[in-house]
């Protein structure tokens, strides 16, 4: 039984760190000459963070591992989400949005 268990855990860790990897390094190979990553991207330390290498305000989708996923407006810039495995993704959902005051 322990067995089976560990087995099953090291199969979907496995799963998840392929997705998060193919996720970031896309990301990162779309950096347009910015100081960032364009798009969802972690750093060394583990931490997520969401790059917008455009201009204006737009909406994304924050996925969480265990909590709801969420929609957040981002400016120009690095918007850090949160700690990684606990943010799993974040995507431009297509639509713009309004500076937050």
């Amino acid at each position: 039984m322990r067995r089976r268990f560990s087995a099953a855990l090291a199969a979907v860790a496995a799963i998840a760190a392929l997705g998060l990897a193919n996720t970031a390094s896309a990301a990162a190979g779309e950096a347009q000459g910015a100081k960032f990553p364009c798009g969802y991207y972690t750093n060394w330390a583990d931490w997520s963070y969401y790059g917008h290498c455009g201009s204006g305000w737009v909406k994304i989708e924050v996925k969480k591992l265990i909590a709801s996923n969420y929609i957040l407006c981002v400016g120009p810039g690095t918007t850090h989400l949160g700690a990684e495995p606990w943010t799993t993704g974040a995507v431009y959902i297509g639509q713009s949005c309004a500076k937050p005051r």
